[in-house]
Parts: C-alpha cells; sequence; structure tokens
C-alpha cells in the first residue's frame, strides 16, 4: 500500500469534497461516484493519506490504484480496469492542481501506469522540482518520457526490474542532471534495454555517491566508472552474485567511505579490495565470517568507525589486532552462537582494548542462540567500562530473533541494566527485532 511519508492521517471521499451526488467527467465517458456514498471513515481507516493535500510531499500512484480497489472491492458500479484508471486519472488531476511541489514519486505496475499526464493543469510545477522517483522497470515507455520531459533533477532513483526493460527507462535516466543515488532490485535481466539501464549510469561517474544493489545478479564493472562513490552496498541471498565482484578487486574508489555486503563473496577477492580502498573506509558490514578476512580489516582498514563482522571462537587476538589497530572504532557487534567467541571473553577484551571513542555495542541473538552471561559477570563489565578511558556513556543495543534467548531474559541482568542507566552509566539500551540483512538500510 502506498503512502505518504509526512502524513498519515486517514481520509474518507467526503473529506475529498466527494458528496453522494457528485459526478465527474472522464473524457467522453461521465461516471457518478455514487459507490462511495456508503463509505465512512471507519471503513477508511487503513487507507494512507497520499491525498492528504496540505501536508503531501510524496505520491504513490500505485497506492491510489490500491485505494481504489479498496474502496470499491465491494461495490459493483464501477469494476473494469479502464473505468479504474480514469478515476485515477481524475485524483492524479485534483492532486497536481492543489500540490505545488511534488519531491518523491512511486510507480510501479498497475492500470495506472501508462496515464498520460505531462498535460494535466498544473502538471509541470508539481512535477519539477522532483528529487526521489520510485519505479518498476517495466512500466509503459510513454510513462518515462513524460517524466523524462519534466523532471530533470531527480537525485534519488530506485527501480525494481520485472519481466521486461522498457525503452524509455534509459531515457529517463540520461534526461538527469544531478543522479547522487542509485537503488537497483531484482536484476536477472539479460535484454539489451537492461543492459542499457546500467551503461546509461555511467554519464553520472562524477555526481553518483551511493549505490545499492539488492537481490541482483549484474555485471559490476559500470561501477567502476564513479569515482566520487562514497557509499556501496551489495546484497544477493545466492552464492552465484559473487561471480561478478570480480570485475571490481581491482578498481579504486578514492572517496569510498562506507561499504556493506550482504552476499556471498571470495575471501581472497575482498581482501585485495580491501587492500586497495580500506583506507578511507568509516564504516564496513561483511555478511562472512573468516579470521583472514578479519585480520585483513585490522591491517587495511585503520580509519573505521562502525564494523559488522562476526568473531570465530578461539580467535581472541584477531579482536583484539582489530581494537588495537582501528582507533577510531566507535561502533562494534557481537555475534552469540557456538561458533563464535562467548559473551564472557567478548565483553573482557571490549573492556581491555577498545579505543577511547568507542561507545556503541551490538549484540546479535539469532538462530536459537541462548545468552550464557549472569549478572555477577554483567555487572563486572558495567563496572570495569566505568573506569576504562572513555569519551563516551555506554550504547547497548540487543537484537535478537523470535527464537533466541537474549541477555535481558535474565531479570537478575534486567536489574543490573536498569541500575547502571540510573547511574548515568548506560546512556542508550534498546532491544530490537531481527530482520535479514537489516543492517544494509
Amino acid at each position: 500500500m502506498g503512502y505518504c511519508k509526512i502524513s498519515r492521517q486517514m481520509i474518507c471521499p467526503t473529506d475529498l469534497g466527494w458528496g453522494r451526488h457528485t459526478r465527474t467527467r472522464f473524457g467522453p465517458t461521465s461516471i457518478s461516484l455514487g459507490p462511495f456514498q456508503g463509505i465512512t471513515k471507519q471503513h477508511m481507516k487503513v487507507v494512507p493519506a497520499f491525498l492528504d493535500i496540505t501536508n503531501l510531499g510524496v505520491l504513490s500512484i500505485h497506492g491510489i490504484d490500491q485505494m481504489i480497489q479498496l474502496i470499491l472491492r465491494k461495490q459493483h458500479s464501477i469494476t473494469s480496469n479502464y473505468h479504474k484508471k480514469l478515476l485515477s486519472q481524475e485524483i492524479l488531476k485534483m492532486f497536481m492542481t492543489q500540490v505545488s511541489s511534488l519531491k518523491s514519486l512511486d510507480c510501479y505496475s498497475g492500470y495506472s501506469k501508462d496515464i498520460i499526464f505531462d498535460n494535466f493543469p498544473g502538471a509541470k510545477k508539481c512535477l519539477n522540482n522532483l528529487t526521489e522517483f520510485n519505479c518498476s522497470s517495466d512500466i509503459d515507455s510513454k510513462f518515462f518520457y513524460q517524466i523524462s520531459r519534466i523532471c530533470h533533477n531527480i537525485q534519488t532513483i530506485n527501480i525494481t526490474f520485472g519481466n521486461d526493460t522498457s525503452n524509455g527507462l534509459a531515457e529517463l535516466i540520461s534526461s538527469q542532471k544531478n543522479l547522487k543515488n542509485v537503488i537497483l532490485q531484482n536484476y536477472y535481466t539479460t535484454t539489451n534495454n537492461g543492459k542499457k539501464v546500467l551503461n546509461t549510469f555511467k554519464k553520472f561517474s562524477s555526481t553518483l555517491i551511493k549505490l545499492k544493489i539488492r537481490k541482483s545478479y549484474m555485471p559490476l564493472l559500470f561501477i567502476s566508472d564513479f569515482n566520487n562513490l562514497q557509499e556501496l552496498i551489495l546484497s544477493s541471498d545466492y552464492y552465484g552474485g559473487c561471480n561478478y565482484f570480480n570485475q571490481l578487486q581491482h578498481v579504486i574508489f578514492p572517496k569510498l567511505k562506507v561499504l556493506k555486503f550482504y552476499t556471498f563473496l571470495e575471501v581472497e577477492k575482498l581482501i585485495k579490495f580491501l587492500e586497495i580502498n580500506g583506507k578511507n573506509l568509516k564504516e564496513l558490514y561483511i555478511r562472512d565470517e573468516n579470521n583472514s578476512l578479519n585480520l585483513a580489516i585490522a591491517k587495511f582498514c585503520p580509519n573505521l568507525k562502525a564494523l559488522f563482522t562476526k568473531f570465530i571462537i578461539n580467535e581472541p587476538e584477531t579482536l583484539k589486532t582489530i581494537l588495537n589497530n582501528c582507533q577510531y572504532l566507535e561502533n562494534i557487534n557481537f555475534w552469540r552462537g557456538y561458533r563464535y567467541l562467548n559473551e564472557i571473553e567478548f565483553l573482557d577484551i571490549l573492556t581491555n582494548y577498545s579505543p577511547k571513542n568507542f561507545y556503541r555495542l551490538e549484540m546479535y541473538y539469532v538462530f536459537n542462540a541462548q545468552s550464557k552471561l549472569f549478572s555477577k559477570e554483567l555487572e563486572n563489565f558495567f563496572i570495569n567500562w566505568n573506569i576504562r578511558n572513555s569519551k563516551k556513556l555506554l550504547s547497548l543495543i540487543l537484537i535478537k530473533d523470535y527464537e533466541s534467548l537474549s541477555l535481558e531474559e535474565n531479570d537478575k541482568n534486567m536489574k543490573i541494566i536498569e541500575r547502571y542507566m540510573n547511574l548515568g552509566f548506560i546512556k542508550n539500551f534498546k532491544i530490537t527485532r531481527y530482520e535479514n540483512n537489516h543492517y544494509l538500510y
């Protein structure tokens, strides 16, 4: 369901000025809006307010389609997609005459995906300053063409690839002047149009600073042109996604600050990449669990402030090496499990070796992990932490799934945490649910 990111106040048709006798003209066709007369605010509580005109900065055309489906689900006066499209068109007309400047537009596959709106009153003014565009690749080319005629200042584009890729998508991308942030999802296409889209991004080698590729299988060589890239995120759930990373292992990204990999990669290739690009990294997130990789992080990434990796059991010296070498480190994670360092050993090393600016510890309890930390051991950690040479108070974040037992499940542990929060030793304490690769967003 599409929604407005600014306001989620609920609406009903009467809020839009649709009375029980309201009629609207759709070109040569006239349709009574009588079906809306039975809709109450109670029925509409599930409808988000992307039509709250006064506060709107985001428009979801796909959301309009879904809203119409919801409203008409139990009505029989309007049943065809053609008439639903006409109703969507009238809503868009109303929207564009009342919203002076739209910032974000979402459009995915649906019966409104080919609406011609660039001749609507107020359309050019409404869309001229669009900075974010989210779409599927298979939208009718005419839709992309009209966006490319009006909008030239899109800074963020999010593309979800389908079975087809329209000709107009590459033209829309090419028509932009200052593209900075690109998100590509579900790319498995081998069509010429799909490849053309990737090649079009080369135009923005000097402006593009953030690139996120999710659940995709694509050549990565086009990324090598982005000499101002500051953030790179690669996410894939299958091993084949790593093959294309070989194309990047020797590429230099002089301004890369954030690197997040939630995919399977060959450790040797990743180490080579870190050897070339690790010095400037501030944040590093790695899915793999490998001691050689962790030692490479300690060697090649001395300026890290945030690190997500896994420390294998019987390798405590690797954690010490990272804490000694990465003197700017502020945030690190602990992953509980039979293959990894235990809680007591991890916390003891962290207390004695962490840099003075370190303050944030994220502890993961997932996949049936069980905390083995008792109250006395936890209290010793807080006591020792308080006397260390630190500039910042501790923030403790517990990330857990429904099957695991984290340290706060022990009532005595929770009382100790509350006590040290009241004493001012702990700045933040938070428990959050684990979602697969959640740290990528």
